[in-house]
C-alpha cells in the first residue's frame, strides 16, 4: 500500500470547521423534519452526523449534534406501523445499507444507539437469508461486514469472490459510464474491506485500477461533479492510492464545496432555477443538499482517519 496523501487534512482546522458546520446543518435539518416520517432522510442524516463526529475531536463536538443524534435514534426506533415498525419496514424494502452504515459508524453507546443497532441487526439476520441478496455477492458481503462492525466484531470474513479481472474487459476506462464507475467503487470497497486490507489483485487488475481511479477522479473534478468525486476519493483511499495527486485534488475539491451554512453543494443557481421552474416542486434541502452533504462527510471521514470508519486499522 502507498504512503499518506500529500494533502493531509488530519487535524486541519478548516476541515474540522467544515465538519462541525455540516453536522450542525444536519442536526437542524433533522430537527426541522422531525414531524415527518422520512426514514431514508433520517438515516442519511444520522450517518452523516456519525461521519462528521468522527472528524471532530471528542472535546470539540457540538452538544447540539450529540443531542440531535439521540433524538434521531429515538425517532427511528419508536416509529410504529402495523406488523412492523417503520424502520423494520424500511430495512426490508431493500434499503438496509444506509441504516447499517449508520449503525456501524456510530460511536455512541447510549441506550438509543444500542436499541437502533439491535433493531438493524435483528432485521439483517432475516434479510441476509433472502434469495435476492444471495444473488448479489457485493451487496451480501457489504451487509455482513457492516453488521459485524456494528457489533464491534472486526474479524468478519474476507471479501466476496469477485471476478475483478472482468473490469478491464467490461469497458475502457475512457468510455465507462457513471453507473459502471459506481459499481467498481463498490467492488473496491468490498475487496479491501473498506480499506482495511490490501486487495488481492492480479497485476493487470491492479494496473487498471491504478490508472482508472485517478483518471476518473481528475475528470469529475474538472466536471465539478461532487456526487462522483466523493466516492472516487473513498475508492482511492480504500485501494491505498492516497499518495496520488488526484486524491489530494479530490479532497481539496470536496472541501471547497462547503457552504457558509454548513451544507455541501454546488451549482446553486441551477438548483434554484430547477426548483423554481420545474414541472414538480424540488425539495432542494432533502433531495440535493442532504445526500451531497452526507457523501462529502463520508469522503472526508474516510480519507482523514488512520482506522477504517467501520472498524479496524487500515492496511499501510
Amino acid at each position: 500500500m502507498t504512503s499518506p496523501s500529500p494533502f493531509d487534512p488530519v487535524g486541519s482546522r478548516p476541515l474540522r470547521a467544515a465538519a462541525e458546520k455540516a453536522a450542525l446543518w444536519l442536526a437542524g435539518f433533522a430537527r426541522a423534519r422531525m414531524p415527518e416520517t422520512d426514514l431514508e432522510g433520517f438515516c442519511l442524516a444520522l450517518f452523516g452526523m456519525a461521519c462528521a463526529l468522527r472528524v471532530i475531536p471528542l472535546e470539540e463536538q457540538p452538544a447540539e449534534c450529540q443531542d440531535e443524534t439521540v433524538r434521531l435514534l429515538h425517532r427511528l426506533t419508536a416509529l410504529q406501523r402495523p406488523g412492523r415498525s417503520g424502520l423494520r419496514s424500511y430495512l426490508h424494502a431493500h434499503s438496509f445499507v444506509t441504516p447499517l452504515l449508520a449503525a456501524a459508524a456510530l460511536s455512541s453507546k447510549s441506550t438509543e444507539a444500542r436499541s437502533f443497532r439491535a433493531m438493524c441487526l435483528g432485521e439483517w439476520k432475516t434479510i441476509a437469508k433472502g434469495p435476492e441478496i444471495a444473488a448479489d455477492p457485493v451487496l451480501l458481503w457489504t451487509g455482513r461486514h457492516l453488521a459485524a462492525a456494528a457489533t464491534g466484531d472486526h474479524t468478519c470474513g474476507g471479501p466476496p469472490a469477485l471476478q475483478v479481472s472482468e473490469i478491464p474487459r467490461r469497458t475502457s476506462m475512457y468510455l465507462a459510464t457513471t453507473n459502471q464507475i459506481q459499481q467498481i467503487v463498490r467492488e473496491v470497497a468490498a475487496l479491501t474491506a473498506f480499506g482495511r486490507q490490501a486487495p488481492l489483485l492480479a497485476d493487470a487488475e491492479r494496473a487498471y485500477l491504478e490508472d482508472a481511479l485517478p483518471f476518473w477522479t481528475f475528470y469529475f473534478v474538472k466536471e465539478r461533479d461532487l456526487d462522483m468525486v466523493c466516492p472516487l476519493v473513498r475508492a482511492l483511499t480504500y485501494a491505498g492510492l492516497q499518495s496520488k495527486l488526484e486524491c489530494a485534488a479530490g479532497l481539496a475539491f470536496v472541501l471547497r464545496q462547503a457552504r457558509a451554512d454548513g451544507r455541501f453543494g454546488m451549482q446553486e443557481m441551477s438548483v434554484h432555477l430547477q426548483a423554481a421552474t420545474g414541472p414538480t416542486p424540488v425539495d432542494a434541502a432533502r433531495e440535493i443538499h442532504l445526500p451531497l452533504t452526507v457523501a462529502a462527510l463520508w469522503a472526508l471521514a474516510t480519507c482523514t482517519q488512520s482506522a477504517s470508519l467501520f472498524g479496524g486499522l487500515r492496511c499501510t
